[in-house]
């Protein structure tokens, strides 16, 4: 098994920008990408890594770890056959994508991806190349696997051949023991580009090279270089939410979504462009953020409207939800969501609308160059946010930011207009504006105090575009991207945010159950009058104890089940309510009854239930905010 010196995310996102591209080097999309991992595996500056380095034996070579091709082509240059030793079948496939250009390259290049122990050779080799580089320092704790890598593949060195390894200056020492222990007595160091890398050569006998490097750094000659600085390797980190495998189940949903909103707008002509977090991710991490839930997409004014109108496009699973289509409202943006799923908000407890698993689809208006116009139309769009907000959601006491008596008088207000006339007023005020303006803005967000919810984008930023992979999905990616994500998140959107427990998703999401389904579970409180059985609250005592509170006086509770991990001894009670053990209930009860999950992990409660046979019960949480939570110890810390 070889060390991978890349964490997933980044592999992902290397390989995206080798499959979009069409040439061995990526530079022309680099541009779009400030990030030095992207521009250190995709980038004509590889070259100059290698081809200084003097090759007497030009007939073979072997390259081990090269999991992107980054040498592997100034190899292919200087040698007549080239095997490489990768990784996975994935990185093999983009190598051999990121070399077909090159001439005879079926006959040089040979790209096996199978594990390093397994690797039986005929051949030796008069130069063995090792890609030991990495910017996670995570991965090159374990020296144990690079030793025996090492170890093993230098069998195929011929007896005067040479070891070559690329590696970074601080594991440099640890390389040169590895090589000293196997007989690799002499050996030079050099360190070509002046950014970390260093290149050790070495050999059993003293034949080592006369190594001359240019009085020039490439990478000061670098326009990527100059513009984002030098990519100097170092350390990177991830760190996965608890719901983590859901969360990759959901983006595979999210993926066929956009799949299916692409092929529509490719055939109407529609211009789509990745936004926010979306257009980050593949800029930066070559797709989805590697932990994200969401998918967000824009189009301008006039693409949008057009698209409002092709709802008999999305048929089948597919549903184009917008303010018209269905009882919500989501402050003048539309959603195309997968029936077939479920994404509960607790914003739609008691709404009857379709909440499967969405994307996010964003109209991008003009602007007012006048100052006082733009805040003008700003306070407009607000105001009609909250007579939308009144119509779906009314039966909250208090919305948003609005103080009870502010949020009943725009209930009232919003009795007197017809929904539809408030979205046409809505969307004409958002699409005011100057031709002349040199912003575009995204206007659906909802302004809690200050008017500052409008998102601005510089016209200019939206003029070009080039074509990048976004999951294996083909989008138009605004060159200007990195101004973009820096207008939209500051200098430093492209460092990745840290683990954080409280992180909330977009939804209480299930990838195989249809909405409906959960939607009857969390609101069956909403018609008690239909609970006819006893009441049995099975979870956490805390939480049980909140529920009886609440609906005591309204419904027969005549048991409180525990969860096994809480101990019962002897008769106890929650507030007058007979509480038992999970194993002492199912040993003893045969009455019908009718069972309320109280349960801060809701897919667990599900589970232990189905197990004992019930199938037909309801979900209460103290705190329905807790349906979003990514990591379940944080509502335990809550509780």
């Amino acid at each position: 098994m070889f060390m991978l010196f890349y964490s997933s995310m980044d592999s992902k996102t290397i390989l995206n920008y080798i499959n979009s591209c069409n040439s061995p080097y990526c530079d022309d999309l680099l541009e779009a990408s400030p990030f030095k991992d992207v521009f250190w595996n995709t980038s004509v500056l590889r070259k100059a890594s290698l081809s200084f380095y003097p090759i007497k034996e030009k007939d073979r070579v072997l390259v081990v770890g090269d999991n992107f091709g980054a040498i592997t082509g100034v190899l292919l240059e200087k040698f007549e056959k080239v095997t490489s030793l990768v990784n996975l079948e994935e990185n093999a496939k983009a190598i051999i994508h990121r070399y077909s250009s090159y001439p005879n390259v079926k006959e040089k290049l040979n790209v096996l991806s199978t594990k390093i122990e397994a690797y039986k050779s005929l051949n030796k080799y008069p130069y063995i190349f090792f890609y030991f580089e990495h910017f996670d320092e995570a991965k090159t704790t374990d020296f144990l696997i690079a030793r025996e890598q090492i170890t093993q593949i230098i069998q195929s060195v011929k007896e005067n051949g040479k070891i070559i390894i690329l590696t970074n200056k601080a594991d440099a020492d640890f390389y040169i023991s590895v090589l000293s222990a196997n007989g690799f007595i002499f050996s030079q160091t050099i360190e070509p580009l002046k950014n970390g890398e260093i290149i050790i050569e070495a050999s059993k006998t003293d034949n080592l090279s006369i190594l001359t490097l240019p009085s020039t750094s490439p990478t000061e000659e670098s326009m990527w270089c100059r513009k984002f600085g030098i990519p100097f390797l170092e350390e990177l980190s991830f760190s996965s939410d608890q719901d983590f495998a859901l969360i990759q189940k959901v983006c595979k949903v999210e993926i066929d979504l956009l799949s299916k909103l692409v092929e529509v707008c490719k055939k109407h002509n529609l211009l789509l462009y990745p936004m926010y977090g979306s257009l980050l991710g593949i800029i930066r991490d070559g797709g989805m953020i590697l932990g994200d839930d969401d998918i967000d997409v824009a189009l301008p004014r006039k693409d949008y409207d057009t698209l409002m109108g092709l709802g008999d496009e999305f048929t089948g699973k597919y549903f184009l939800q917008t303010p018209y289509s269905d009882c919500c409202f989501f402050g003048g943006y539309a959603k195309l969501r997968n029936t077939q799923t479920t994404a509960l908000h607790p914003r739609n407890w008691w709404v009857d609308c379709n909440e499967g698993i969405s994307i996010d689809i964003f109209p991008i208006d003009k602007t007012f160059t006048n100052i006082h116009k733009e805040k003008s139309k700003l306070k407009k769009i607000k105001q009609l946010q909250r007579l939308l907000y009144a119509k779906s959601y009314g039966y909250f006491r208090n919305f948003e930011d609005m103080p009870l008596l502010i949020w009943k008088a725009y209930k009232y207000a919003g009795k007197l207009i017809s929904k539809d006339k408030l979205v046409d007023k809505l969307y004409s005020v958002m699409n005011e504006g100057n031709e002349s303006s040199i912003q575009n803005a995204i206007y659906t967000h909802y302004a809690h105090g200050k008017l500052d919810s409008a998102r601005y984008i510089k016209k200019q930023y939206l003029t070009k575009a080039v074509s990048l992979h976004f999951e294996g999905i083909e989008m138009q990616v605004p060159l200007m991207a990195d101004s973009i994500l820096r207008s939209l998140y500051g200098e430093q959107y492209n460092i990745q945010q840290e683990f954080c427990e409280e992180k909330k998703r977009h939804g209480f999401y299930d990838t195989d159950i249809p909405y409906k389904v959960y939607k009857k579970r969390f609101s069956g409180l909403k018609h008690i009058a239909n609970i006819k059985n006893d009441v049995i609250c099975f979870g956490n005592s805390s939480i049980i104890e909140d529920f009886i509170k609440a609906y005591k006086s309204r419904l027969s509770i005549s048991k409180a089940v525990l969860f096994p991990e809480e101990q019962v001894n002897g008769e106890t009670y929650i507030d007058s309510v007979l509480t038992q053990s999970w194993n002492t209930f199912f040993s003893k009860n045969n009455a019908p009854f009718y069972a309320i999950i109280c349960y801060p992990d809701i897919r667990q409660a599900e589970k232990m239930l189905v197990e004992r046979g019930i199938k037909d019960y309801c979900i209460f949480l103290a705190n329905r905010d807790w349906m979003l939570s990514a990591n379940t110890s944080w509502i335990w810390k809550c509780i």
